[in-house]
């Protein structure tokens, strides 16, 4: 299948089991909703203040600290959530492009079984995606502290270049990262590989293999590149029709005393976020599974092997039966 092919794949997939799809995957998006809101809204918005302006090394502790808290709170809430929905479509959506009828009691209870697992891979995903960012970070915040100590030094520009030069390609490495991992999750859940074996498994199952066989790099890009536009018109759509509509400031215009104000300002700052997440997680996790399969396919026969299984399968029965 061509890159064409699996989209066109996955959005017929989507289309034939959107609702159910929408509907497992509904509770983690309010957990990946409810982790983003904490850290957008209480940790990063704090940084902007301090409780010691006179101390530079009270400053980076406190910094410190409330990287450690968005890690240790929003972190984990944040990959539960993905992690869930992520094994739960690759599940439901294995189950379909084999040809077995999915069974979404059975997807639940392995997801669940899972779930470990694709925490664990997940949260490595991220690290390495956003560690270039991080490092920046503590130049900066190294660049802060050698300034205050040693005025006059050329020491704190070097790193506070080196630091801004290491956010831009912390940043372009976050994709790059993505891309090389797509296939890890599907190959974690159907496969039941550890960590570091999923990781690997599926950057092998990406790779090119001349003469014959193309890399699925191609698909990744292509799905990152429309997820990303997906996400950009629903988000920029709903906070548009919000906008135009009137109704942050009907909201807001509501007096203090009335019920279910707060409420109403909570579900329309967060519906454009919540409905982006919700409905681009399944797409990703759809194509990246339809993609496991074509590539396991296309590199390695799985298709023969498994009509192998069937037939014997078929052929044992039959002679229990006889």
């Amino acid at each position: 299948m061509t890159s064409g092919e699996i989209l066109d794949a996955s959005l017929g997939v989507y289309q034939t089991m959107g609702w159910t799809l929408l509907r497992v995957s509904a509770v983690p998006s309010l957990m990946c909703l409810a982790a983003l809101a904490f850290v957008f809204e209480h940790v990063l918005p704090s940084f902007a203040y301090t409780n010691n302006p006179s101390s530079i090394d009270a400053q980076i502790l406190e910094a410190l600290l409330k990287l450690a808290l968005a890690v240790g709170i929003g972190g984990p809430l944040f990959f539960l959530g993905l992690s869930y929905a992520g094994a739960l479509t690759t599940r439901i959506v294995g189950d379909y492009v084999s040809g077995a009828a999915p069974n979404i009691q059975a997807a639940e209870r392995a997801a669940r079984r899972d779930l470990p697992r694709v925490v664990a891979l997940s949260f490595r995903e991220a690290l390495c995606a956003v560690a270039g960012v991080v490092l920046s970070a503590l130049t900066l915040m190294a660049s802060a502290w050698t300034s205050s100590r040693y005025p006059g030094s050329d020491l704190p520009v070097v790193l506070s270049v080196v630091s801004v030069v290491g956010l831009a390609f912390g940043l372009a490495a976050i994709p790059v990262v993505l891309a090389l991992h797509a296939l890890a999750i599907p190959a974690c859940v159907a496969e039941g590989m550890r960590v570091k074996e999923a990781a690997k498994r599926g950057r092998a199952l990406l790779k090119a293999r001349p003469p014959l066989q193309p890399s699925g790099y191609d698909t990744v890009w292509s799905v990152l590149f429309i997820g990303s536009s997906w996400a950009s018109l629903i988000f920029g759509g709903i906070m548009s029709t919000l906008q135009l509509t009137g109704a942050h400031a009907w909201i807001e215009q509501l007096p203090p005393t009335t019920p279910w104000r707060p409420l109403l300002i909570g579900a329309a700052q967060y519906v454009a976020p919540f409905l982006t997440i919700w409905t681009v997680v399944p797409i990703w996790c759809t194509t990246t599974t339809i993609l496991y399969y074509e590539r396991r396919i296309r590199l390695e026969g799985f298709d023969i092997e498994s009509l192998a299984k069937d037939i014997w399968r078929a052929d044992k029965q039959s002679r229990f039966e006889l």
